[in-house]
């Protein structure tokens, strides 16, 4: 493959690089994250509201919601970032 000047694949389909906040900040939220990333069997882009483009997630090691709710101030809801659906939220 063609590789860009930063290093990265030339073809944008083959990746999808998330920062995710400090696991101090939001540990359940960061944990079920590298849960789903490393137990991954595929997942699918299926709703585009306003600003939300919801992913559904398909993981052998996370099959229940989240326990509550995590939110940082130092991390807001804004354009551009990523978070868990639902209540208390994530898959299950």
């Amino acid at each position: 493959k063609k590789e860009k000047e930063n290093g990265l694949p030339a073809n944008d389909q083959d990746f999808l690089l998330l920062e995710l906040a400090p696991i101090d900040l939001i540990p359940c939220s960061v944990y079920y994250f590298l849960e789903i990333a490393r137990t991954w069997k595929s997942g699918a882009f299926h709703r585009n509201a306003n600003h939300v483009l919801q992913v559904a997630t398909h993981a052998e090691a996370v099959k229940k919601s989240m326990p509550f709710q995590e939110y940082s101030p130092e991390y807001p809801h804004a354009k551009g970032t990523v978070g868990y659906a639902g209540r208390p939220s994530g898959p299950g």
